[in-house]
């Protein structure tokens, strides 16, 4: 069989059963009220002082809540394909946030990844920091700024092919909204126990969930004194994938499908000014299936990788001011990366990241990673 039908093999099957596991995920995320519809957008201000329709919508706006501060977009990358089975912290080395959980070094067999990095240890430590360069770029809401993500963790390795693990995140937004002079700001945290299963030499499963907080703070200037507010989020995130990983000669593929479901609940608030703004619910659910292929040239490991994303379920910006945004809800992420796996049990990996496809989005992400098994 060629390496491109086992490739086209492993994507197909790593999508059906991801969908089968996101069904249950999803379950665990129910929806308790609708989706965010922009209500102070798309009606009047009768609670406090009269505002232009771009001003109230910076304090009430989908747009900008999923592009910068929901916890879809400031940990899908990281959470998708788990952490615990390599790319991010699960003792491996690769840094492709996108494919987490390649397991163990994408080797076939446990022999050959323990000899790679130390792989006799069972326990392992890793941190992980990422910057995000986001952009919305809906003429009505044009803003644009920096998300940064902080990651430690700790995991147990059963027998070589079950690894549990916790870890914790933290997480800041800061983010110019130009339309009306003024900014957007949220620093958050996250508790993600994780779980990765490598249940034959090439197949593995992937899963995490996470809980945390976020307080976000906007202000607005386009009016004499400004306008600010500031909310809580509590957000909920989990994520399951399937891979496969054939190996040819030096080479190593890895075909991944996976499924994440997130949930923010923003609390009601009330404006400087007077005018009270209702809390939400933001729900997310989001299919990525793609696949990577890495170099085995030693100690140093480079890699590209591409994944199609779809959000079957977002919430929607509505119109503001006659303008209608896109809403796209598809596209594809590219990656490039190098991973360093020296004789000894540190490691530590590079990658960068770029999402096309998406009209008035912008998400280019950078990160690093260090680890060490014990």
């Amino acid at each position: 069989m060629g390496t491109g039908s086992i490739f086209r093999r492993a994507l197909q099957a790593s999508l059906g059963l991801a969908l089968i596991c996101g069904s249950g995920l999803a379950a665990a995320f129910p929806a308790t009220a609708s989706n965010n519809t922009n209500t102070v957008c798309s009606s009047s201000n009768t609670t406090g002082s009269q505002q232009s329709g771009s001003q109230a919508c910076a304090f009430d706006s989908a747009g900008l809540q999923n592009t910068f501060v929901s916890g879809s977009a400031t940990y899908g990358t990281l959470f998708f394909g788990g952490l615990g089975s390599g790319n991010v912290g699960g003792g491996s080395g690769n840094s492709n946030t996108s494919g987490l959980g390649s397991s163990r070094f994408a080797m076939s067999t446990r022999d050959t990844g323990r000899a790679a990095a130390g792989m006799g240890s069972n326990w392992n430590a890793w941190i992980a920091l990422s910057e995000s360069d986001v952009g919305y770029k809906f003429q009505p809401l044009q803003s644009s700024g920096h998300v940064d993500v902080s990651l430690v963790g700790l995991d147990y390795t059963f027998a070589n092919n079950l690894t549990a693990g916790l870890a914790l995140s933290w997480d800041q937004s800061r983010i110019g909204t130009s339309f009306n002079s003024g900014n957007l700001n949220s620093n958050g945290y996250m508790v993600a126990p994780y779980l990765s299963w490598r249940f034959t030499p090439a197949w593995s499963l992937d899963g995490t969930l996470g809980w945390g907080h976020s307080k976000v703070s906007q202000n607005d200037n386009s009016t004499p004194g400004g306008v600010s507010g500031n909310y809580g989020d509590d957000r909920f995130i989990g994520s399951v994938s399937l891979a496969y990983t054939a190996m040819v000669q030096k080479w190593i593929f890895t075909g991944r499908g996976g499924y994440l479901a997130s949930q923010d609940r923003y609390g009601q608030f009330t404006l400087s000014n007077g005018t009270a703004v209702s809390g939400a619910t933001n729900n997310n659910e989001q299919v990525r299936l793609g696949g990577q292929a890495m170099y085995n040239a030693g100690a140093v490991l480079p890699y590209a990788g591409v994944y199609y994303f779809n959000y079957v379920r977002m919430p929607s910006q509505q119109a503001v001011g006659g303008s209608n945004p896109a809403n796209d809800r598809d596209g594809f992420q590219l990656q490039l990366g190098i991973q360093f796996v020296p004789r000894g049990k540190v490691y530590g990996g590079l990658m960068v990241s770029t999402d096309l496809g998406r009209s008035e989005i912008r998400n280019n992400l950078i990160m690093g990673n260090l680890g060490i098994r014990f």
